[in-house]
């Protein structure tokens, strides 16, 4: 019976060293996997914290950018001012230039008015002519008076323009 017992206890040591082998190389299997998460884990934890500092390198790139295009646009502004600047004051110029074409319309509308109160009386002045004509012609006929005249400087007639008032 001591030999039957000590077999039994044999083979339940020998049972219970197989589970313990069993148990051990199911534990080492699960410490690997767990290394290899850990691993994994370790890789994208180190790609996040590079994605981080990716989006913080874009985001100080994105703001100094939004600095930049804020000064361009106080730029612009300034520019639209000085063109709204100017453009008042082409908009005065041409109202003064418009007040003063006016001014010397009107200007011109008197002038007109008070020269056309005057008029040339052509047919008197037609007339004088003729009357120039005929007294050369009797001149030439008495050329001998004329020579003794004409060694003494001679006056020039004013042509005589009759204004009449315009009506």
């Amino acid at each position: 019976m001591v030999a039957t017992e000590v077999r039994n206890l044999a083979q339940r040591s020998a049972g219970a060293a197989r589970e313990i082998k069993a148990l051990i190389s199911t534990s080492v299997e699960q410490v690997n996997a767990g290394n290899k998460q850990v691993l994994a884990a370790g890789n994208t934890m180190q790609q996040v914290v590079q994605s981080i500092d990716a989006v913080s390198s874009n985001m100080q790139a994105i703001s100094a950018a939004t600095v930049d295009q804020q000064e361009d646009i106080e730029h612009v502004n300034q520019a639209i001012l000085r063109l709204d600047e100017i453009t008042q004051q082409n908009a005065a110029l041409v109202e003064e230039a418009a007040a003063a074409a006016d001014s010397m319309h009107s200007q011109a509308v008197k002038l007109s008015h008070a020269v056309a109160a005057f008029k040339i009386d052509h047919q008197g002045q037609h007339e004088q002519q003729q009357a120039v004509l005929v007294q050369g012609a009797s001149d030439s006929s008495h050329r001998a008076v004329d020579e003794e005249h004409a060694s003494r400087p001679q006056r020039v007639q004013p042509k005589r323009v009759r204004l009449v008032g315009h009506r």
